[in-house]
């Protein structure tokens, strides 16, 4: 099985964006594999200030390994992925599994596409991970 680790989080600029950040961890935990700052000034994100950026964090990171899994289910067949996706909004998870209600335009989005996402990769699983923020979660706060 192969094991993607990502941590996200999400700020507010002064430049009128939502921004957000992704850490890709190696499988054992061990070291960062690579960075990735995602923005946007699409009104409807930066509305929700850093809950944005990390909305659009956590959906590009699905989105990232979801159409990697894609591309290789295409290649080598359907070996099993899982994704351990680590964030500290608590909507990032409970608005996918149900938990939360989508009462604004862009968690519906989250919500709706990422379910459209998941389910064209069926051997891909996806673990929600909640952590506190600002606590000491060293990729967390690299995020």
């Amino acid at each position: 099985m192969k094991i993607f680790n990502v941590y996200t989080d999400g700020s507010f600029g002064d430049d009128g964006a939502t921004h957000g950040g992704i850490v890709f961890v190696k499988s054992d935990n061990s070291e960062v594999s690579s960075v990735i700052h995602v923005q946007t000034k699409i009104r409807e994100f930066v509305a929700m200030r850093n809950v944005g950026g990390e909305v659009l964090a956590a959906w590009s990171a699905i989105y990232a390994v979801a159409n990697t899994v894609k591309n290789n289910n295409e290649t080598i067949g359907l070996e099993t992925y899982q994704l351990n996706l680590t964030y500290d909004y608590e909507g990032v998870g409970k608005w996918l599994t149900g938990q939360w209600n989508c009462k604004k335009h862009a968690t519906q989005w989250y919500r709706d596409s990422l379910k459209a996402i998941l389910s064209t990769v069926p051997n891909l699983k996806l673990n929600l991970i909640w952590v506190r923020g600002h606590m000491g979660n060293h990729f967390n706060e690299m995020a």
